[in-house]
């Protein structure tokens, strides 16, 4: 009997309740990320204004966190959020692809260094996606339906997560300067993000220069799409995904209102002003370019079929950790030195 048979049969039993339920399918990523001896820490739970209610809490099914391998003597963290999606068998992902363009890879990996001084250079973190399609939209189709919801409140839900962690990181590396000032010249703070949208269902990305009468003519899917493994799926930050951002860095500024004299002092205890170090060290212009940061760290979510999660995962991050090697320590020396 077949996946699909199964869940026919059995599709409003418990067996089909809780695979609906969606928790099968996170214990089943949950278990990839733990086998590459990452850090499970549970629910990332955020809160996000709406007309309903004035910061409803929200949460991202996972956060696992790796240390940066990549630069010795250095705390650098791998953060990152997996949203899990479960879909009947017979249920699959289509997107429709928007470029070919390199330069649309951009940004595909957050790294967030500017309260440290090493500097990753962020082309070399496009190793594991360079090939995979970029995409936009995208819709749960079956031979009986079909339903864009889920996928884009799955993206959303990550990239409103996103950019709540990045402020999260933001406070944890101020705090670490403020505490000991040397520890940004040293490296720690560094983090790179890593968003992912995790599903059971097939993923397949139209094929371009298809008529609709190709379409009309078609018999199954595999004659106007491809089947594909993981996603890079693109979409522009809209305005109230900016105002969010703009929240966040305006809480910081509250939160911190002493912060850039706090920081000028620390400076100029351990002589930083004649010593180079990251452009952006300070905090005003840090918080601004954090802003910008959050921008563009929403519009990019890997989305990864769960039969090639074991496989990207470690090429992910053995790519982060490998331009990590190469990463420029403000002073003159490499990550390798």
């Amino acid at each position: 009997m077949s996946s699909g048979d199964v869940h026919e049969k059995r599709g409003k039993d418990w067996k089909g309740r809780l695979l609906s339920s969606g928790l099968p399918l996170e214990q089943m990523v949950a278990e990839v990320l733990a086998d590459r001896r990452m850090l499970l820490c549970g629910p990332y739970s955020y809160s996000r204004k709406t007309v309903a209610a004035e910061h409803p809490e929200r949460s991202v099914d996972i956060r696992a966190s790796a240390l940066l391998a990549g630069i010795p003597g250095i705390e650098g963290w791998i953060e990152m959020l997996a949203e899990c999606k479960y879909s009947n068998p017979n249920i699959r992902w289509v997107f429709s692809p928007i470029t070919s363009f390199e330069e649309s890879f951009a940004n595909t990996f957050c790294c967030f260094d500017q309260l440290s001084g090493v500097d990753i250079d962020e082309r070399e973190l496009l190793g594991a996606v360079r090939g995979w399609p970029c995409c936009g939209r995208g819709v749960a189709v079956s031979d009986d339906s079909e339903d864009a919801r889920q996928i884009a409140r799955g993206l959303e839900q990550v990239r409103y997560a996103t950019a709540s962690l990045l402020g999260w990181h933001f406070a944890i590396a101020l705090e670490a300067i403020k505490g000991d000032g040397s520890r940004a010249i040293k490296g720690d703070g560094v983090v790179v993000l890593l968003p992912l949208l995790v599903t059971n269902a097939e993923l397949w990305v139209l094929r371009r220069g298809v008529d609709l009468e190709t379409f009309y003519g078609a018999s199954a899917l595999e004659e106007v799409a491809d089947k594909a493994k993981l996603i890079v799926c693109y979409e522009q930050a809209g305005s109230e995904m900016r105002g969010y951002c703009r929240e966040q860095v305006d809480s910081l500024r509250s939160n911190y209102p002493n912060a850039d004299n706090e920081i000028g002092e620390m400076a100029r205890k351990l002589d930083l002003l004649r010593r180079p170090i990251h452009t952006y060290w300070g905090f005003s212009y840090s918080l601004r370019m954090l802003q910008e940061i959050m921008v563009y760290a929403t519009q990019k979510v890997l989305v990864v079929s769960l039969s090639a999660l074991p496989s990207c995962v470690p090429a992910l991050l053995d790519t982060i950790n490998d331009a990590a090697k190469h990463a420029h320590r403000y002073g003159g020396e490499s990550g390798e030195g």
